[in-house]
């Protein structure tokens, strides 16, 4: 898959139980679809039921194709609509995935529970879910770029903000003047805290 959107979401809570059930979701392949469920009439949401139900299609009658296609496109709809992508967690086609957890004490001696994914979504980040976890009660921090749009940001607690590169002199590889975008270009332009968690500099 060509495009590829990085992403890296920080997730905090006092109640230690809601982060590990965020956990365990996105390591069953499931992160979206545990914020945002997917309705049951349009297919199951996983990524694997996703790729299963493209080659279910393959395998169906003629006849039967139109209605199974109907069903894909609501799914489609659906989470690009409320997710922001068009898969959950655990693509195997567009990189890995990796989640560290960690706990510990505010000043006040309140306790905390924190989580960190990293992993990859098609074309565009999921800011819906991203919505969704800070609207459940997290602290939320995710940091996302995609290098062939020259698009990325950062969501937190319900502020996104995002820049995009203009495509037409960048993606030529100078910056209308003559002179190549590189490394600190990109930190520049994008900001030194998201160049510091996705490295942004590497692709230019």
């Amino acid at each position: 898959m060509p495009h590829e959107c990085r992403n890296k979401v920080i997730i905090t809570h006092t109640n230690s139980s809601k982060v590990e059930d965020a956990v365990d979701a996105f390591r069953h392949q499931n992160l979206h679809n545990y914020f945002i469920p997917v309705p049951s009439v349009t297919e199951s949401c996983s990524v694997i039921s996703a790729f299963a139900l493209a080659a279910k299609l393959q395998e169906q009658k003629m006849n039967k194709v139109k209605t199974a296609k109907s069903k894909e496109k609501g799914w489609r709809d659906f989470r690009f609509e409320h997710w922001g992508c068009r898969f959950d967690v655990g693509d195997p086609n567009i990189g890995t995935d990796s989640v560290e957890t960690m706990k510990f004490k505010l000043d006040d001696g309140t306790e905390m529970m924190q989580a960190s994914f990293e992993y990859f979504t098609d074309w565009y980040p999921p800011i819906g879910v991203y919505r969704a976890m800070y609207n459940a009660g997290f602290e939320v921090t995710a940091y996302y770029f995609e290098p062939l749009e020259g698009m990325g940001g950062i969501f937190r607690n319900g502020r996104d903000t995002r820049k995009k590169l203009e495509i037409e002199k960048f993606a030529a590889g100078n910056n209308g003047n003559g002179q190549r975008f590189g490394p600190r270009n990109a930190r520049d332009y994008f900001g030194s805290e998201l160049d510091d968690h996705l490295h942004v500099g590497q692709y230019y």
